[in-house]
């Protein structure tokens, strides 16, 4: 009798090592909020968004580690799984303790991401969270861009003309000389 225990368990075990080395492994899963110019993303504002995360390179892991259904609504947070390296399993997964970025697009625009720093995470092991929110800068509009550009001209314009002439370069030469320490002055 003990004899056919002995040998059913270790047929149990066998097959439980044959199941399990068919699985991969555990994801490491990221999750956090997201700022774009300072104002939080939410789930009724979140549609034009995908998140992507890949490795340094910008070569994106296996399966992929994108977040392209929205923001939770009940936490407001994204939830991106990445795939952990195994040689056999899940050979285009991230391996723990290396660089992975963060690439977060707005209508197929990329974002400039400043937290984390150009969107730069370590990567954690199997079965691990990290709590990391994402804080992004767009390109300036070309609205904004046209503000800022009449903004900067009027401070140059030494006698409001709308004109360039012989008063703003002899200010301007004052300026970069040192005579005169800024432009304002």
């Amino acid at each position: 009798m003990l004899k056919k225990i002995i040998i059913i368990c270790f047929c149990i075990g066998i097959a439980a090592q044959a199941g399990a080395a068919s699985w991969p492994l555990q994801p490491f899963i990221i999750a956090g909020t997201i700022s774009v110019n300072g104002s939080p993303v939410t789930s009724d504002t979140d549609d034009t968004y995908l998140l992507v995360v890949t490795n340094e390179n910008l070569i994106p892991f296996s399966p992929a580690a994108e977040d392209r259904d929205g923001l939770r609504e009940e936490y407001e947070t994204y939830n991106i799984s990445i795939p952990i390296y195994d040689k056999n399993r899940q050979p285009d997964g991230a391996v723990p303790g290396e660089t992975a970025i963060i690439n977060v697009y707005r209508n197929g625009s990329k974002l400039l991401v400043t937290k984390p720093w150009g969107g730069r995470i370590v990567v954690g092991n199997s079965s691990e969270r990290a709590e990391i929110n994402i804080e992004t800068l767009t390109g300036p509009t070309d609205e904004g861009c046209e503000n800022s550009v009449a903004a900067e001209r009027r401070r140059w314009d030494a006698n409001n003309d709308n004109q360039i002439g012989l008063e703003e370069a002899i200010r301007a030469l004052q300026v970069v000389s040192g005579i005169r320490p800024n432009i304002d002055e």
